[in-house]
């Protein structure tokens, strides 16, 4: 679970390291194009991703989430809540909050979820 500099629990859902490949795309500007990213960790909140391209904090993005047991994506609306930029690459981890996901897409990673709580 993540704190913060005081020391105050900041996560409401418990994260799951999970590798799986996921796209996304800024919204609202037509310019920006499909980056690949790799899901790090998930959790029924968000998830971590890492990818090529930098993202500004509170932008909204459109993510598309390949799960590795399921023959279709999941697409969900999400924010940016934070980004680092990694030193010695020129990628970005970021922290990525669900805005509006659909019922099937909310199933998936409960699925996924439980799935990892049985390893």
């Amino acid at each position: 679970m993540e704190e913060n500099q005081s020391g105050i629990e900041r996560r409401k859902f418990q994260r799951f390291s999970c590798c799986m490949p996921s796209q996304c795309k800024q919204l609202g500007n037509i310019k920006d194009e499909v980056l690949g990213a790799l899901t790090k960790d998930v959790s029924e909140g968000g998830v971590r991703l890492v990818t090529e391209g930098f993202i500004p904090v509170n932008s909204r993005i459109i993510l598309v989430l390949s799960f590795p047991f399921k023959d279709q994506n999941v697409k969900t609306v999400c924010k940016v809540v934070w980004t680092k930029r990694f030193e010695t690459i020129s990628r970005y981890d970021l922290g990525i909050e669900f805005i509006d996901m659909t019922t099937k897409g909310r199933n998936d990673i409960s699925h996924l979820l439980k799935s990892r709580t049985l390893d």
